[in-house]
């Protein structure tokens, strides 16, 4: 049995067309201030939070403990909703 090859192009060098932006450079033309800060810290913690209580959440389930999964899944529902709408950062 004849063995058949597959033709392959040859390798390329790998090419760097535009720069990695860094903050550094976002600050040098402006695309963001110096004052803002690169996360917001507020809208992150409330994700975080809200993360953890649907973890507690489904873990008070896997017990049995209905009500402190539904309370838990309210309080992660609420936080969420306080996060979209105090917090969305200038989107509407």
């Amino acid at each position: 049995m004849q063995r058949q090859t597959i033709p392959t192009r040859p390798a390329q060098e790998p090419t760097q067309e535009f720069p990695i932006e860094t903050r550094h450079n976002l600050l040098s033309v402006g695309a963001v201030s110096a004052d803002e800060p690169m996360v917001e810290l507020i809208p992150t913690g409330l994700a975080v939070v809200a993360v953890v209580l649907v973890g507690v959440a489904l873990l008070a389930m896997t017990v049995g403990s209905l009500r402190a999964a539904g309370f838990c899944f309210l309080c992660a529902s609420l936080v969420i909703y306080f996060r979209e709408t105090r917090y969305a950062g200038g989107r509407t």
